[in-house]
């Protein structure tokens, strides 16, 4: 139960930090290319039994495993498995950072302002979207919020779909779930994620 605590501060940290700031101006009046028109990109074929999420307002849709829950909160949704020993939180970016900023880099620091004082690295193996118009990164933390003792996984993975959006999904897990359930599950997610017009 420990996952759905800390996915859900999680969640809270970086959709603050996303959903902020994003209207910071510098002053400077120079014109500005109209960013490119977003369009439905439909779900890849799910496997069987498992259903769509659609978050309207966070412009993106998601597969979602059998017997997960589904929640949203305006621009957020979050997925639970049964038992809530795995917690997947996915928002939205379209600033100028997610966009443009070195993508590994952009998941690292996800990652260090969601838990500074946590063992952090590099996503290894890291999930690929399976489409050309998406690049992922990742960012993987140990010991994120282990106060019960054990360690505790997040895996921060960024899907960008280039010129539009970034999908940052927050995977909390707890220590019982191993890798190599947890691993085919994250990519299973990746490849399903899909952007659409937000609003």
């Amino acid at each position: 139960m420990l996952a759905s605590a800390v996915a859900i501060a999680a969640l809270g940290g970086v959709a603050i930090w996303l959903l902020s700031d994003d209207d910071e101006g510098g002053g400077d009046d120079a014109p500005v290319a109209a960013p490119a028109a977003e369009t439905v990109d439909p779900i890849p074929d799910l496997p069987r039994r498992w259903t769509k999420a659609v978050n309207p307002a966070g412009g993106f849709a998601i597969g979602v495993p059998p017997g997960w829950s589904e929640g949203r909160e305006g621009a957020k949704t979050t997925l639970r498995s049964p038992g809530g020993s795995v917690v997947v939180a996915i928002t939205a970016d379209r600033s100028d950072e997610a966009l443009e900023q070195d993508l590994d880099a952009y998941a690292l620091g996800i990652a260090e302002r969601l838990e500074p004082a946590a063992e952090q690295r590099p996503l290894r193996p890291l999930p690929e979207s399976g489409d050309p118009d998406y690049e992922t990164a990742g960012a993987l933390v140990i010991d994120a919020g282990s106060s019960e003792g054990g360690a505790k996984r997040l895996d921060v993975i960024v899907v960008r779909r280039r010129g539009l959006a970034a999908y940052p999904l927050l995977i909390a897990s707890d220590a019982a779930v191993k890798p190599a359930e947890l691993n085919p599950l994250a990519a299973r997610l990746v490849r399903s994620l899909r952007g659409r017009p937000s609003g």
